[in-house]
């Protein structure tokens, strides 16, 4: 059991990326807005 498939590791690090993604684009959105307006 400790040989994981190489698809599990592309989904462990898709899913660290999926949340580094919604950590970062709310704080860009909400810096990006008020200098739009």
């Amino acid at each position: 059991m400790e040989n994981k498939p190489t698809w599990y590791n592309n989904v462990k690090i898709a899913s660290y990326v999926c949340l580094v993604l919604l950590a970062i684009i709310p704080t860009v959105v909400l810096f990006a807005v008020p200098r739009t307006c």
